[in-house]
């Protein structure tokens, strides 16, 4: 008898029955996960299946699309003790619905999903098997758009997306090796995080156009199993706001050497195994630091130029207390007091000259020995 577990279930779904389409109007389903989370929703106008059969489906289609979700007294109660005073205090206060609001609401005119493709792995899914790491072109999600996308925090809309494209979700054996996304012209209204009550917050951010900002974001994701190489791009761009830029790239990643590994006993054999080939962090200040220290003089009752200017006094202090045993890391906090002083961009690299393992950071005795082996640099640029 096949084993029953998990992914048995989901490819009997998937082997269940064939047919050229089917429809449903009207859709609406609520639950909990479990007694601590909040209450979950999701409804739909009307949405089809087309041609499903075999592990494949041609096309998920779904119109007037609505998920939402509330979070529970338990669930609120145990973020605060997770974040400690200082974080509960954060999450008691105006600006709580940043990190955990009480209510969303995701809606979509739209929702296509298309060319989802499970067939070579639902052999191995049916007898509740995992297929060798030799075996491959498995799994393929196929592509998504989702059309008029917006969210709200409580009854505020807080963005609208007029499309999110996922053009790709590949796979090597069971793991992901492929994604492409994007979301472009995204209005923010980043005003809708805080309470009505919030009003000196809300006008800071309105005078700083924040009420009615624009974006765009991409994000890719390649990995090869056979050789291990893993890169990670994700950009975002906001005129109100500014620029972020993260560019990743890790070796010793290989589907064999992780496989045999966790066959080992070793819990998180991926982290444990991957190394780091380059990174670069680039924040580029459109706004976003006139923004948080006007807030910050809202919540102390102090002035916004006081308190920028105190605050490259402060890491300069910093940078005297750790510069005896870490030179190296105490010159990155230069860079950073210039990036607060005057704007501009902040650049953080790493450009190792062989690969360094993620293991052997957390190992090393002090930061400079870190930022030396990761060749890493701080920088500002105007």
């Amino acid at each position: 008898m096949p084993k029953e577990t998990k992914a048995s279930g989901v490819a009997a779904l998937f082997n269940a029955f064939e047919a050229a389409g089917v429809y449903a109007k009207g859709i609406k389903l609520q639950g909990r996960p479990n007694r601590e989370a909040g209450d979950l929703k999701f409804a739909a106008g009307d949405a089809r299946l087309v041609g499903i059969g075999g592990g494949k489906l041609n096309a998920f289609l779904a119109r007037n699309v609505e998920y939402s979700s509330e979070q529970s007294k338990e669930t609120a109660d145990l973020l605060r003790g997770a974040f400690g005073p200082a974080g509960g205090a954060i999450l008691s206060g105006p600006l709580r619905n940043l990190i955990a609001p009480d209510r969303q609401r995701v809606t979509a005119d739209y929702f296509i999903w298309r060319n989802i493709d499970m067939s070579g792995w639902l052999g191995w899914g049916l007898k509740g098997e995992t297929p060798p790491i030799t075996v491959r072109n498995l799994v393929n999600l196929g592509d998504l758009r989702i059309g008029n996308a917006q969210s709200f925090i409580g009854e505020k809309r807080a963005s609208t997306a007029p499309e999110i494209i996922v053009s790709d979700m590949d796979f090597e054996w069971l793991a992901p090796s492929k994604v492409r996304a994007a979301a472009r012209g995204v209005s923010y209204d980043y005003t809708a995080y805080l309470p009505d009550d919030a009003k000196d917050e809300i006008a800071v951010m309105k005078a700083h156009g924040l009420d009615k900002a624009k974006a765009d974001s991409t994000f890719s994701y390649d990995w090869s199993a056979d050789r291990g190489d893993a890169a990670l791009k994700s950009v975002f761009t906001s005129k109100a706001l500014g620029d972020f830029n993260l560019d990743l790239a890790l070796a010793g990643l290989e589907l064999e050497k992780i496989s045999a590994a966790e066959e080992s006993g070793r819990k998180n054999a991926a982290a444990e195994l991957a190394k780091i080939k380059s990174f670069s962090l680039l924040l580029a200040d459109h706004g976003l630091l006139d923004t948080i220290f006007e807030l910050a003089a809202v919540e102390n009752g102090a002035k916004a130029e006081d308190l920028r200017e105190a605050a490259p006094s402060f890491l300069k202090i910093m940078k005297l207390q750790i510069q005896g045993d870490n030179p190296r890391t105490a010159g990155f906090l230069d860079a950073v007091a210039d990036f607060i002083e005057k704007g501009g961009a902040l650049e953080i690299k790493a450009a190792p000259k062989s690969p360094v393992a993620l293991g052997s950071l957390a190992e090393m005795r002090k930061p400079d020995d870190a930022a030396t082996a990761l060749s890493l640099s701080v920088e500002q640029k105007n």
